[in-house]
């Protein structure tokens, strides 16, 4: 019989990044992002897997974590498969050198118990973010990748607020299919930003696609009532002034890592 507060998880293989780092000039580095998915992992016979299955080159990586393997692919999307009831976490994280210092759901910060700090204001949080001063969304997408060697997952990390939202939509409605298992395409989609006075912001961000789902066979698994009330309740921006209806909570997925981490920033959903 398992322990009773022990929660199941599976083994991280490595990780899917969407972004490296480069140098700058005066021996330091900035980040970059990639029009093609990066994996890296401790193991160098699943690196090699990779490259065999998605293309590249193989070259060691001198992570944050200690030495390790990377391959910079030659492909943007992904065939996956996924448990929609541990595949995503979410959290508000500021990470300094010395590890997460906040982790917070908006409103409580959990390392300390006590209330968030950070400014209420998003496009405030969002400028002391860029410093390392505020909290940045934080959304971990843990899917198996098909055609490789193994059994356990791989991990793609990213900061944005579009993957942050569009992810979590996806995974809900695959949770609708009642499914424990679905299959996926995870793919890197180029997007740009025009902001008027400013340069055209260019950026990638993680999409996940179920081909194997469609509206017909939803609404089949789930019910229309179910489905609409669901629907209405995620649609950004809708308030309903006489009774505020709680978003659905995420279910427990595997806990944040607990390594060190370099600060880093640029695009909207960079994740080196």
């Amino acid at each position: 019989m398992p322990l009773i507060e022990t929660q199941m998880r599976f083994r991280e293989l490595g990780r899917i990044r969407i972004g490296q780092q480069v140098p700058s000039g005066n021996g330091r580095t900035r980040p970059e992002k990639l029009e093609h998915f990066r994996f890296t992992s401790a193991s160098q016979p699943l690196i090699e897997a990779v490259r065999e299955l998605l293309g590249g080159k193989v070259r060691p990586w001198a992570s944050p974590a200690g030495a390790q393997w990377e391959v910079v692919t030659e492909s943007d999307t992904l065939d996956v498969v996924l448990l929609p009831e541990m595949a995503l976490t979410q959290w508000m994280e500021l990470w300094r050198g010395g590890g997460c210092e906040r982790r917070c759901d908006g409103e409580v910060e959990t390392l300390s118990d006590q209330p968030c700090v950070c400014p209420v204001d998003p496009a405030e949080r969002r400028e002391l973010a860029k410093d390392g001063r505020a909290c940045k969304p934080t959304t971990r997408l843990s899917v198996m990748v098909r055609g490789l060697p193994d059994v356990g997952i791989w991990r793609l990390e990213v900061h944005g607020w579009y993957a942050a939202t569009e992810l979590m939509g996806s995974l809900h409605l695959a949770r609708l299919s009642g499914a424990g298992v679905v299959e996926g395409r995870l793919r890197l989609e180029q997007r740009e930003k025009k902001v008027p006075g400013k340069p055209t912001m260019r950026y990638g961000v993680p999409v996940l696609e179920l081909p194997g789902m469609s509206v017909d066979a939803l609404l089949g698994a789930a019910g229309t009532a179910q489905v609409g009330s669901c629907v209405r309740q995620q649609l950004p921006g809708r308030t309903d002034r006489r009774e505020r209806v709680p978003r659905p909570a995420l279910p427990p997925g595997p806990p944040p890592p607990t390594e060190t981490r370099f600060r880093h920033g640029g695009a909207e959903d960079g994740g080196t």
